[in-house]
């Protein structure tokens, strides 16, 4: 091998080097902001039960997930579509799953052909606005947990719902779907809080989806954890207490709250 040669594989390898981050949760961090969500689903499993930032690295796992299975079921709602003749619906769902899952195999090809399928036979688009679906990232500057919070769970705590309010052609349940990303996208940026509200105010609208309730049961378990974990006990308990009733089974729960319940009625040892 010439110099010349070595000189190139050298620059090559240093310029790896440089821009591909060694850490897995900072390399799905990198995917995301290149819409690489296979990529990132792969990253932040990747991230060790160590990492201080393997709660936010399931959160991540967990939101990409979402938005790779919906952007699946817009497609597969866009084809249906097309089937029957509804270019101008099929084109609003074909851009929906683009929107939710950027570099969907096939998509940009079916909006392509359905485009030129509208234009050939002179039908009208859908006259209201294409409102593209927008999820954020998880911030690089998130909070970050402390020890007690990852030895206590793998599942992390913290989307703005408005967006699906927006959306044309949405039935209930793509709500529903829609809201769920928007909880997981405040999780990811440790918006534990607002993530709550956002659940109870889907649980509110649809109290019989299993998914928003199940949700909503890990979120409060998670917020109970951490405020177990800051001292507030009786705080803990509530959110315990919640839990139990949307999840009578969870015998997890029920033994946390009967320890909890014993601990809050000790007395304080005398310093």
């Amino acid at each position: 091998m010439t110099r010349a040669r070595i000189a190139a594989v050298l620059s090559l390898l240093l310029t790896a080097c440089a821009t591909t981050p060694s850490d897995a949760f900072a390399a799905a961090q990198a995917a995301m902001r290149r819409d690489d969500l296979l990529g990132a689903l792969l990253a932040y499993d990747a991230v060790p039960v160590s990492h201080p930032r393997y709660p936010e690295a399931c959160a991540g796992a967990a939101a990409v997930e979402v938005r790779l299975r919906r952007g699946q079921e817009l497609l597969l709602e866009g084809l249906v579509h097309r089937a029957e003749r509804q270019d101008a619906q099929a084109l609003q769902y074909l851009q929906q799953a683009r929107d939710v899952w950027p570099g969907l195999p096939g998509v940009e090809t079916m909006i392509a052909a359905t485009r030129q399928r509208l234009q050939r036979t002179g039908a009208m688009p859908d006259r209201r606005q294409h409102v593209p679906i927008r999820i954020p990232l998880p911030a690089a500057d998130a909070a970050k947990p402390t020890p007690d919070d990852l030895t206590r769970t793998g599942d992390t705590t913290a989307g703005a719902a408005e967006a699906a309010r927006d959306l044309p052609l949405e039935p209930a349940d793509e709500s529903v779907v829609l809201g769920l990303v928007a909880v997981e996208a405040r999780l990811g940026r440790g918006e534990l809080e607002l993530a709550v509200v956002d659940l109870l105010e889907l649980a509110r609208r649809f109290p019989d989806d299993v998914r928003v309730q199940r949700r909503l049961a890990r979120v409060l378990h998670q917020r109970a954890l951490l405020r177990y974990g800051q001292g507030a006990l009786t705080a803990a308990l509530l959110d315990w207490e919640r839990v139990l009733a949307i999840e009578p089974d969870n015998r997890e729960v029920a033994d946390l709250l009967q320890a909890v319940r014993a601990e809050a009625s000790t007395p304080a040892a005398p310093r």
